[in-house]
């Protein structure tokens, strides 16, 4: 049987929102428990505290799940205007970044989340803010801001925060910067930590690279006769590509790259060329 190339994780492509179900502040139903037993209204009915159950929401959640990303801002911020917004301004302003960021925008993604982050009265919805914000300073660049938020956002709640993928994005961010040997630490920590993510498998592969440059990887193929015939066809659309073999979860795989580049900024122009010319997938690695 003809082997294909290693399917990739998450890590790769344009950036991709998590949906995560809003969580009802631990007092609002207590509280109008108690408001309606004071005012001897017993059979009045307790507000519905759930975002879902307002038809703005609803309709937002609904573009948010279909890609819709302008139609869900514009519904999120619809119902930002509503009364019983208040207690769920800080995760909808978090679902306004995700929609922003997911649509490849970045800067109009940062304002949502300083909005967010002084009104998020849980650890895990603190750290969720600072891990989203840490994704639009990687995506601008800005490394210095993007490892503080990171880190920020595993302190305030480890547990619950999307950990693998925050420490896999730390380890691009510290590789980005220079910090080869503490990358490495970081892809290692996920490798082992994290063995059932499907960013193990990516950190581990990362964790084995020997030198300090950039390269564009072009595929990841366990037959080194699928990795030659790989780089055969990149060279009749005018690339150049080697084979490097990798030592990732005990087993030898063989990847097909172009570079080495010096800087991130000059590889990942190099991926945006070769996807141009239709080779499929071209990620920057480490």
């Amino acid at each position: 049987m003809k082997s294909r190339a290693v399917r990739r994780g998450e890590g790769r492509g344009p950036w991709r929102p998590r949906l995560r179900r809003l969580r009802v502040p631990d007092l609002v139903l207590p509280l109008a428990l108690f408001a309606s037993l004071l005012a001897g209204c017993r059979s009045a009915p307790v507000p519905d505290a759930r975002p879902g159950a307002d038809p703005v929401y609803a309709q937002a959640e609904a573009a948010f799940l279909a890609g819709s990303w302008d139609a869900a801002i514009a519904a999120y911020t619809k119902f930002l205007s509503t009364p019983g917004a208040v207690a769920f301004a800080p995760e909808t302003h978090l679902r306004i970044a995700a929609c922003h960021l997911a649509a490849g925008r970045p800067t109009q993604a940062l304002p949502a989340l300083d909005r967010a982050l002084p009104n998020a009265a849980f650890p895990w919805l603190q750290a969720e803010v600072l891990a989203t914000r840490g994704d639009a300073h990687r995506l601008l660049g800005d490394l210095p801001r993007a490892e503080s938020d990171y880190r920020r956002a595993l302190e305030a709640a480890p547990r619950e925060v999307r950990e693998a993928e925050v420490r896999f994005h730390l380890a691009q961010v510290l590789a980005r910067a220079g910090r080869w040997e503490d990358s490495r630490a970081e892809m290692r920590s996920v490798a082992a930590r994290f063995p059932s993510s499907s960013f193990a498998p990516l950190a581990a592969e990362r964790a084995a690279l020997a030198d300090r440059s950039f390269w564009v990887q072009l595929g990841l193929f366990p037959e080194p006769a699928d990795a030659r015939a790989r780089c055969r066809d990149l060279a009749t659309r005018g690339l150049r590509a080697t084979i490097a073999p990798l030592l990732a979860s005990g087993r030898t795989l063989s990847a097909v790259r172009i570079g080495p580049y010096e800087t991130y900024e000059a590889a990942e122009r190099a991926a945006r060329d070769a996807r141009a010319a239709g080779v499929g997938a071209a990620e920057v690695v480490p």
